[in-house]
Parts: C-alpha cells; sequence; structure tokens
C-alpha cells in the first residue's frame, strides 16, 4: 500500500468533512481546509451557513442563537465524525472542540489525537 503525503491525508479530511455537513445540516460549506499538526487536527470551513442563518446575523441576538445551535448540531453528531475521521487517521481521537464565527460564516473544529500523526507521512520534496 502506498503511503500518503500528509497533504493528501488533509485533503480526504477536507472531503469527508465536507461529505458530513451535507448529509447532516443539508448544506455543505464552500471551503474546507484541513491542517494536521503533530497530535492535532484543525479543520476550517467557510461559507459554512445557510441562508436562512445569513439572513438572521444583523440581529444581535441571533448571532450567539446561531453559534449555539451550530455547535449543538456537531456536538450531537460528533460521533459519527470522531468514527469516519478515526478511520482515516487511524488513531483515537481524545478531545473535539469547535467553534462557530457566525459573523464571518466559519465554523473551526479541532480535535486533539491519542498521537502524533504527522511523523507518519511521508513528504514530497522538490529538491
Amino acid at each position: 500500500m502506498e503511503t500518503k503525503t500528509k497533504g493528501q491525508v488533509e485533503a480526504e479530511i477536507s472531503e469527508v468533512v465536507t461529505k458530513f455537513k451535507r448529509e447532516h445540516v443539508g448544506k455543505g460549506p464552500e471551503e474546507v481546509k484541513s491542517y494536521i499538526i503533530d497530535d492535532i487536527v484543525v479543520i476550517r470551513l467557510k461559507g459554512a451557513l445557510t441562508t436562512y442563518e445569513q439572513q438572521l446575523i444583523d440581529a444581535p441576538e441571533s448571532i450567539e442563537l446561531i453559534k449555539q445551535c451550530r455547535v449543538c448540531c456537531l456536538k450531537n453528531a460528533q460521533s459519527i465524525l470522531r468514527d469516519l475521521l478515526h478511520n482515516l487517521l487511524d488513531v483515537d481521537i481524545t478531545s473535539f472542540y469547535v467553534d462557530v464565527n457566525p459573523k464571518m460564516g466559519e465554523i473551526f473544529v479541532v480535535l486533539s489525537l491519542s498521537q502524533n500523526v504527522e511523523s507518519k507521512f511521508k513528504e514530497k520534496r522538490d529538491y
């Protein structure tokens, strides 16, 4: 089996998260970027709010409600996302953190892993 590069696995994480959001929220984000740093995975979703949520962000009281709703939804479905990412990374996810910035239309997911996975990947060198 060919060893994947870190960039290839980060792209696969982004694809899994996009598919997960489409299936569980009904709308996928416009852009997903994933980063593996030692024993941490950071996932940034841009354009993740629905049209309805985007219309609500002008009301200050709605911002906190959108944030609470999105965090709650992701936390409730985290076991599914944990399983998907566990299968991809082949390590346990020890912590799961979510933050939402409705004004920017972004969601951050930070995963703490049971071990350093960054060292597992071969890296392409162009020199």
